[in-house]
């Protein structure tokens, strides 16, 4: 039996909450373990969870940690392939050099924050244009 694809039981984390929790833990966990890269798509998992549940505190605490990550792996382990100093000697086919993945999900965090700004104000116009109880036809104001 696979159980890569197992059924979901009532174990099987349902909210966002809940996803959001079980991978930061399995982050924090990887990363105390040593294993960077189980640990980068733990957080990187975080993230989503938290995007999904339009949680920017959690968003932001993904950047930060993303942010720290890097600094770490930069500081404590300048030589693994996920450091900064290796990845800037790896060149991209025209001529730029690889990002380091903790570098780019700190940015992917950013822009995920943005994202929700943006929605937010959005969605206060989109208020104001037609408020609860007016008719969709009418637009307040202006």
């Amino acid at each position: 039996m696979n159980t890569h694809h197992r059924p979901p039981d009532d174990r099987t984390p349902a909210t966002t909450d809940e996803l959001y929790a079980l991978a930061w833990s399995l982050h924090e966990r990887a990363r105390a373990a040593g294993r960077l890269e189980v640990a980068y798509h733990a957080l990187a998992a975080a993230l989503h969870a938290a995007e999904d549940g339009a949680d920017n505190e959690r968003i932001e605490a993904v950047g930060v940690r993303a942010r720290q990550e890097q600094e770490r792996i930069d500081r404590e382990l300048p030589g693994h392939w996920l450091a900064t100093a290796v990845q800037a000697g790896r060149e991209v086919h025209d001529g730029t050099h690889h990002t380091p993945l903790y570098t780019m999900l700190a940015r992917t965090a950013a822009a995920a924050r943005a994202r929700a700004a943006a929605d937010s104000v959005v969605r206060r116009a989109e208020q104001r244009r037609h408020p609860p109880g007016a008719p969709r036809g009418a637009a307040s104001g202006g």
